[in-house]
């Protein structure tokens, strides 16, 4: 059974990633993976202590590579989505960011909007930005690199 590289990102937002890099001979150099590592790790910590409804990650690629990943702060507990089914209530905004509901969820659109600007920035960093351009029935997914436009 195959599988997907990275994790499927959610809210519409980039898949930000780096595959690794390559010396001339095609053995990965595991020196400059580590540094670009390090690297995204530093400017994701930077950028995500001022955010109050996500959490962005870094993710180990499946096969090789990482990415930046965003999820909720309370995705286990209810949706900042207003099409969800489980979307917060009045009751626990008040509770857990001390806001009525809908400040709260124009708050986090504002916010995802503010990540997604963020990971396209990234490009200009030395990342990659991809499209998932396939889904095969046994789970392997084909990307594509996002091009500038």
């Amino acid at each position: 059974m195959s599988t997907a590289n990275f994790k499927p990102m959610k809210y519409n937002m980039p898949l930000v990633c780096n595959f690794g890099y390559y010396d001339d001979d095609g053995n990965i150099d595991q020196f400059l993976i580590d540094d670009q590592y390090y690297y995204a790790k530093s400017i994701m910590k930077e950028f995500a202590d001022d955010l109050v409804y996500h959490d962005i990650s870094i993710e180990s690629g499946y096969y090789l590579g990482f990415q930046f990943y965003v999820s909720e702060k309370y995705e286990s507990l209810f949706d900042l989505d207003k099409q969800s089914e489980y979307c917060i209530d009045n009751e626990d905004a008040h509770y857990y960011f001390g806001n009525c509901r809908s400040k709260v969820l124009r708050a986090a659109d504002s916010e995802k909007r503010k990540i997604r600007r963020w990971l396209e920035s990234l490009r200009n960093s030395g990342f990659d930005i991809l499209v998932v351009s396939g889904v095969f029935s046994n789970g392997e997914v084909v990307y594509d690199k996002k091009m500038n436009v």
